[in-house]
């Protein structure tokens, strides 16, 4: 530097050294009231503005151009405040930013050296205002904020290692090294460790502090008085997370079970708030949710209390508060080596005696919640849950020891479940009972168990059998209870095949002439016997049909009607894929006895609804008048409409007339029946001719289906060579649009139906989304309604919009003009959807509209780039918007800020390594001449250097906190 440069830098400053000092001066009164208002613990607070001879070597250092200001220098005056804690740190860096304009901020963050986290800062506008401070405008000050035990270190080591004079690095420079590498060892194990340790104990401490005021009876009752469920919920929070960390500490005339109903009770009668920004309030369910969490860590302690508010939660109609319970409520039955250890059994063995209580409706009505109990307890392993350091689980499992207790729970489990199945007429119930029954007849999963396991479970495999063939000898014992024994059996044969009563059982079962008949009708291929391939099976059951039929006379039709009624029993419970062949011998017995079909339609024509279009198929060949008569008739008076529907499934085989499906399509309109207009729609897709009628019946049909608010439809137009989709012409495709508009969600059928018509009409599919814009714009609490106007991704609809970018980028541009927001986010995300990354034709667009320099522009650009976190393709469109806009800083951060949008984070680390990646990618910028992009890559890297220091800090902090919670629980 000149030196006649630096006697003026140096004069100036000796001439405005008094307003340093008064700034520095009032700088530092300003932090201490801020620590002072705030509460905000700290050690002590020190200020100094540089002497004459560090400005002198500070000159050395710098560069400072003729006629440029020594307030160059930012650290001139500077501030420091020593605190306890690091976490008060953070807490008072954001009053900070209230009180001073923030020019730079930097995180000094090292394993092994200097920690503090330095902010240079000026005063804001409105204090300049004020006649005492009009002298401190331009002035800089450096404010360092650190904590003792770093300061300690920091002093030390600045003047050892940074401060050391000359002769001492010369006179033996391996011991100073010496000592600087100690003093690195001080900062990694002795320093770091203990500040992380404070933190720990000081959150502890706060914690419990809270944790008091948490469980006072006056925050209770504060739970119990909130004015809606919002104010509820997050009290109600408060408390979850401080009985998960301390457990039930309930004042002790509070029981916490009987809180927990309390609440319950409560929540029903209050209302949501509903959040105007986020159209989000809390729900009931969000409140029972929390009470169930809590009670995981009461329940051995009130565990006949907590598992009839399990039970009773359960049975709500709500789907997320019953899933939730059910859940809960197996995790109480289930087998734990921890509780083992402690109580044995006896929760198992209480749950028991308290369903044992339940009365016989009960017991039949919970079917589905007795499964879920009883099968828990029947199972004969444990689970082991164990944390094997701060961020891993392990789980494991372990075998039951055999003892009386067990078996006897096991018996009593057993008998139970037998009394209860003769105390019902339901066959659904019946089945359900005996697949329970299943349960205690399996060994473990893991293969090492002992002797005593295998004989327990045979003596109860053996006790099963035995009731099995008592049943057996009972008169018309319901085909699907048979199947369900039949499908054990096979089990049985496979784990317990030295148990002579399982062929006793098998032989019983197949020599029942009824049963064997049902096998042939009912089933799939792969379980119709252990001997034959499938296609075997398929080939021997086809072949058995059509003796069947045949051999139907006017002696045995009693018998076979009493067949027909018995498989119907078991249909209308059962899987309908298991009853393919029983709809082959209904249309192959019509086929060839039509009498007999008639008669059954006559006879039993109630029982047969849903199949009855097998016999009607089968007769239109030999009696097509009758079946004409009878479709007529069920038309006019709006019965059997699924089955006139059902006749058309056949059409491959029997020519029927498109006048029939029109009269149905017109009465199921009529009578808003929404499951035959499915049909209807299913039909008129697969039909190859009548294209005209069928086109107008499909369109009338969805339009029908539309009003209803009904769009399962959507699932039976498959994108396929011939589809009725591709014979539509423009006014037919406008009709499947509008019958769209309501569609809750865009899934992968709809867009199937939108294929055609984007590739056809790009434009009309855009104006279709516009307007579903519109209707989710209108509707209030959208959340809630559970309406989408996008696909959540694109599959093949995206990729047609894409090669048609030229007509479709400008179109979705137009949707930036208009004034609802909503408009402006769904374009830029419409745009990432079709355009995963920037082609040429997206990229050569934006670069066009960038050319208008305008601001407007900028942030449409800004918009749309928001949703690609900086990915690679953009940076051609990033770079030309830092040449065209280089004066508009604001315009230039918020392009940085988007530019280092990372998407998904994988790992503990994972937003430093994505950081760490950008800086990487971004270091190509560089090789260019352009000064404007020099100087934002500059910019921008220390930008995310900042950002990777302060995410290291965080973590490190994160990490370290959760290993010293997991010793302190530990130990």
């Amino acid at each position: 530097m000149d030196e006649q440069i630096k006697i003026e830098i140096i004069e100036e400053y000796e001439k405005d050294l008094k307003i340093y000092e008064a700034f520095c001066n009032k700088v530092k009164t300003k932090l201490e009231n801020l620590l002072s208002k705030h509460s905000i613990h700290y050690l002590t607070t020190s200020s100094r503005v540089k002497k004459i001879d560090s400005i002198i070597q500070k000159l050395q250092l710098i560069k400072i151009e003729e006629n440029q200001s020594i307030m160059k220098i930012d650290d001139l005056i500077g501030c420091r405040v020593i605190f306890y804690l690091d976490s008060e740190i953070t807490r008072f860096f954001q009053f900070l930013h209230n009180e001073f304009d923030i020019v730079k901020s930097n995180i000094r963050h090292s394993e092994d050296g200097y920690n503090a986290h330095h902010l240079v800062v000026k005063l804001k506008n409105e204090q300049l205002s004020v006649t005492e401070w009009t002298f401190f405008e331009g002035i800089l000050c450096e404010i360092q904020l650190t904590t003792v035990l770093f300061h300690a270190w920091s002093e030390i080591s600045h003047k050892i290692t940074y401060k050391s004079p000359a002769e001492l690095k010369q006179f033996n420079p391996e011991t100073l090294n010496s000592i600087d590498d100690q003093l690195k060892d001080i900062m990694k194990s002795f320093i770091k460790p203990a500040n992380y340790r404070f933190e720990f104990i000081n959150s502890e401490y706060v914690n419990l502090q809270n944790g008091v005021k948490i469980f006072d009876i006056k925050f209770l009752n504060l739970i119990l008085e909130s004015k809606d469920l919002n104010e509820m919920y997050e009290r109600l929070s408060l408390l979850a997370q401080n009985v998960s960390k301390y457990g039930d500490k309930f004042p002790s005339e509070i029981k916490s079970i009987d809180f927990l109903k309390s609440v319950i009770v409560r929540s029903k009668k209050l209302k949501s708030k509903i959040d105007r920004t986020f159209g989000f309030g809390y729900e009931h369910h969000h409140i029972i949710n929390e009470c169930i969490e809590m009670t995981n860590y009461i329940k051995y302690k009130y565990p006949q209390q907590v598992f009839a508010l399990l039970v009773d939660l359960a049975l709500n109609k709500n789907k997320q508060i019953k899933d939730k319970a059910e859940n809960h409520l197996r995790n109480m039955c289930k087998y734990y080596l921890k509780v083992l250890q402690q109580v044995g059994i006896s929760v198992q063995c209480l749950i028991l005696d308290e369903v044992k209580k339940w009365s016989k409706g009960k017991k039949l009505k919970r079917l589905r919640l007795l499964k879920i109990i009883l099968s828990e307890i029947l199972k004969l392993e444990y689970e082991v849950t164990s944390m094997n350091d701060y961020n891993s689980i392990s789980y494991g499992h372990g075998l039951l020891k055999v003892q009386d207790q067990l078996k006897k729970i096991r018996d009593e489990v057993i008998q139970f479940l037998m009394d209860l199945y003769s105390e019902t007429i339901d066959v659904n119930e019946m089945v359900f009972i005996i697949e329970s029954l299943n349960e205690s007849t399996n060994t473990p999963y893991r293969g090492n168990y002992g002797d005593e396991i295998e004989e327990m479970v045979k003596n109860n495999t053996r006790c099963i059998i035995q009731w099995y063939l008592s049943l057996l000898d009972q008169y018309n014992l319901p085909f699907e209870v048979m199947k369900e024994i039949d499908k054990q059996v096979k089990w049985f044969k496979k784990r317990h095949g030295t148990i002579k009563e399982i062929f006793e059982l098998e032989r019983n079962l197949h020599s029942n002439g009824n049963y064997k008949v049902f096998r042939v009708l009912v089933g799939y291929d792969h379980d119709y016997s252990e001997v034959l391939e499938w296609n075997e099976a398929k080939i021997d059951r086809i072949n058995q049909i059509e003796k069947f039929s045949k051999n139907i006379t006017k002696e045995n039709q009693k018998d076979w009607m009493e067949i027909i009624i018995r498989v119907m029993k078991s249909w209308n419970i059962s899987n309908q894929g298991e009853y393919v062949y029983f709809h082959k011998f209904l249309y192959s017995t019509a086929l060839v006895n039509p009498e007999f079909a008639k008669l059954l339609i006559g006879n039993m024509e109630n029982i047969l609804k849903n199949v009855l279009h097998h016999l009607m198929a089968g007769l239109w060949d030999s009696d097509i008048n009758y079946v004409k008569s009878k479709v007529n008739q069920w038309i006019n008076v709006g019965e059997n409409l699924l089955d006139c529907v059902g006749i058309y499934f056949y059409s491959d085989v029997i020519e029927l007339p498109i006048t029939i499906l029109s009269e149905i399509s017109v009465k199921a309109i009529e009578i808003k029946n929404t499951a035959i207009l499915n049909e209807i729609v299913r039909i008129a897709t697969k039909s190859k001719s009548n294209l005209s009628e069928n086109k107008q019946i499909f369109l009338n049909t969805i339009t029908s289906l539309s009003n209803l608010k009904n769009y399962w439809w959507t699932n039976y137009l498959w994108l396929e060579k011939g589809s009725i989709l591709n014979t539509f012409d423009e006014s037919e495709e406008q009709l499947v649009l509008i019958s769209l508009l309501n569609c809750p969600q865009i899934d992968y059928h709809v867009e199937q139906i939108l294929i055609p018509i984007a590739d056809s009409n790009p434009i009309k599919i855009l104006q279709f989304f516009e307007k579903r814009v519109q209707i989710e714009n209108r509707k209030k609490n959208v959340w809630k309604k559970n309406y989408d106007a996008l696909p959540y991704k694109f599959e093949a609809i995206g990729e047609i919009l894409r090669k048609k970018g030229d007509i479709v980028i400008p179109v979705i541009f137009l949707w930036f003009k208009k004034k609802h927001w909503k408009f402006q986010w769904i374009a830029s995300n419409l745009l990432q959807k079709i355009f995963p990354s920037f082609d040429e034709k997206l990229e050569n667009y934006i670069l066009n509209v960038l050319s208008s320099k305008k601001v407007k522009d900028a942030k449409i650009i800004l918009n749309i780039l928001k949703h690609y976190n900086g990915d690679r393709s953009t940076h051609k469109v990033c770079q030309e918007f830092v040449v065209v806009f280089n004066s508009n800083s604001e315009l230039l951060h918020e392009l940085m800020i988007i530019m280092s949008g990372t998407g998904i984070l994988l790992g503990e680390y994972g937003s430093v390594d994505a950081y760490s990646h950008k800086r990487k990618e971004i270091g190509k910028w560089k090789k260019s001449k352009n000064v404007h992009i020099k100087a934002f890559v500059k910019e921008y890297y220390d930008f995310l250097n900042k950002r990777i220091n302060s995410d290291k800090k965080r973590i490190d902090a994160e990490v370290h906190l959760r290993k010293l919670e997991f010793d302190f629980e530990t130990h």
